[in-house]
């Protein structure tokens, strides 16, 4: 999804040393020919312990190659568990927690129309609680997105998102330890990115994103970022790529304005055919928002994902300048996720994720938020269209004005699935 995109692509960098130094560690690991392709970004990390429709398992690196005729897979799930702190409340009651159930549906669609592939996915369904009536809602996310060739050497990539639910289970923010509280939150994100080859090693990159987050609590302030990137991509390898580019950030929170600009580098190497590894280094100015000062921060980045054996694993470090939604303030973010799915055998997998997170203000005052979240589940597949998955989700998010809230749930989940073409 774009939410999963934008955090992977802000992975920043700048300085032909510690390219240099980069490449020479990264050498090491394999040397497997890669065919040529397209010059394009690293597969973004899953947010998800498992994937939580069909669609989304079906919107993989490898899947996104592919092409045949038109498909859809529906699916249907229902699931049924307990949380422990439905409100998320910052300090715990003892009538916080109580039973839950979802019904929800899903529809994925997937065309290859010339040299173009068009997507479009929606996934929506009921939240009821057992006692806690007032939590009861309906929530939605959908997607549209299209890739393909405008000329001979240009390609040009479009994907757009929108997320109504609550704002625990969106990522991105919940990894942050933006979730203090269980309000719903209504985001849209939407990106276009544009390739043009000047050589056959060398692209020019244009890339815009407009990503909008708003709240069911008032006191929460809305808020907007407009993302603009320029640059030069350059194969240096059949499995390298090293990439600079000017970006321009103006984050927005009710009426107050800030931004970010400088200068980054992402240096990108396929380890095999299944796996790849991003590095990245920025610097730059800054105006947080609402601040009449510049700052001067240092991005950086790391990332790991694709197949080792029976394992897919995902891993990234992040240490960068956001817009903290819901608060109205620029924070420097440090956060680090990890996750493993593996497949005991072709009816058992099992998925583990992780993720820490801390913000803090780049002027030196002492707000901060911090976030943990640990999922594991277990997933049963008793026929190619049914199948089952027990989920366990830990979370807690802490402010420096807010408090600590923690939550614990499980959820036990049957879902269907059926596959047209």
């Amino acid at each position: 999804m774009p939410e999963r995109r934008r955090a992977a692509d802000r992975l920043s960098a700048n300085g032909s040393l510690a390219a240099f130094v980069v490449s020479c560690a990264l050498a090491m690991f394999t040397e497997a020919a890669w065919p040529q392709e397209p010059i394009k970004s690293l597969p973004p990390p899953a947010s998800t312990v498992e994937p939580a429709t069909p669609a989304e398992r079906l919107t993989t690196p490898a899947d996104d190659q592919q092409s045949g005729p038109p498909r859809w897979i529906t699916g249907v799930r229902l699931g049924t568990g307990y949380d422990s702190n439905v409100p998320l409340a910052p300090t715990t009651q003892i009538d916080s927690g109580d039973f839950t159930g979802e019904l929800r549906a899903s529809a994925l669609g997937q065309f290859a129309i010339r040299d173009w592939r068009l997507g479009v996915e929606g996934d929506g369904g009921a939240l009821v609680h057992g006692r806690l009536n007032d939590y009861d809602t309906f929530v939605f996310r959908g997607g549209l997105s299209a890739s393909g060739s405008v000329s001979r050497r240009t390609r040009l990539r479009t994907a757009h998102s929108y997320f109504y639910d609550y704002i625990r289970d969106f990522t991105p923010l919940s990894d942050a330890g933006l979730a203090t509280n269980q309000v719903i939150l209504s985001s849209y994100d939407g990106t276009v990115d544009i390739t043009h080859d000047l050589k056959p090693r060398l692209a020019i990159l244009a890339d815009a994103e407009y990503a909008r987050n708003s709240y069911s609590d008032d006191a929460l302030p809305e808020g907007d970022t407009i993302i603009g990137k320029l640059g030069l991509a350059w194969r240096s390898r059949p499995t390298e790529t090293l990439t600079f580019r000017y970006v321009y950030e103006r984050p927005r929170s009710d009426d107050l304005t800030g931004w970010t600009s400088g200068g980054r580098m992402i240096y990108e190497r396929r380890l095999s055919t299944r796996a790849a590894a991003e590095v990245s280094l920025g610097a730059g100015r800054s105006r947080p928002l609402g601040r009449s000062e510049t700052v001067t921060p240092w991005l950086a980045g790391a990332q790991l994902n694709g197949h080792f054996g029976t394992h897919q694993l995902v891993g990234a470090f992040r240490h960068a300048i956001d817009q903290a939604y819901g608060y109205g303030r620029s924070l420097i973010f440090d956060s680090i996720w990890l996750e493993d799915h593996k497949d005991w055998t072709p009816r058992w997998r099992t998925s583990v994720r992780g993720s820490l997170g801390k913000g803090h203000e780049p002027a030196g005052a002492d707000f901060e938020v911090a976030g943990r979240n640990l999922q594991a589940g277990v997933n049963y597949r008793a026929t190619p269209r049914v199948s089952t998955r027990l989920t366990f989700i830990h979370q807690r998010s802490r402010d420096t004005t807010r408090g600590t809230a923690i939550s614990n749930s499980l959820v036990l989940w049957l879902v269907y699935e059926r596959p047209w073409r």
